[in-house]
């Protein structure tokens, strides 16, 4: 959370972002970094025109853009990344009423 922090700080991320991340968290405390990750990536590209994170894409990558580099934030393995959102009680599948969606 405090490197999320930091990007909301240096306006890479909004307020809405982080947000989503402390709710989430507030409901499930012992909620994985992976999951809280992939949450603020999904408010984050929504506003920039896209309605889900490709996660392939993004997968074992430095986040954001290079200045942003230097707080050390990358995206997990695929694999990794995958079984912890399929671990969250938050992450549903296509049609759960759950504030993530895992769609293979």
């Amino acid at each position: 959370m405090q490197k999320l922090q930091h990007l909301r700080d240096e306006n890479v991320l909004r307020a809405i972002d982080v947000e989503l991340c402390h709710f989430l968290k507030d409901q499930h405390p012992d909620i994985s970094d992976n999951v809280l990750l992939a949450a603020a990536m999904v408010s984050y590209l929504y506003r920039q025109g896209h309605v889900c994170l490709l996660m392939e894409e993004y997968a074992g990558q430095p986040l954001f853009d290079e200045e942003q580099r230097e707080i050390g934030l990358q995206a997990p393995e695929l694999n990794q990344w995958h079984r912890s959102l399929q671990e969250c009680p938050t992450v549903g599948a296509p049609g759960d009423y759950k504030p993530l969606i895992l769609d293979h």
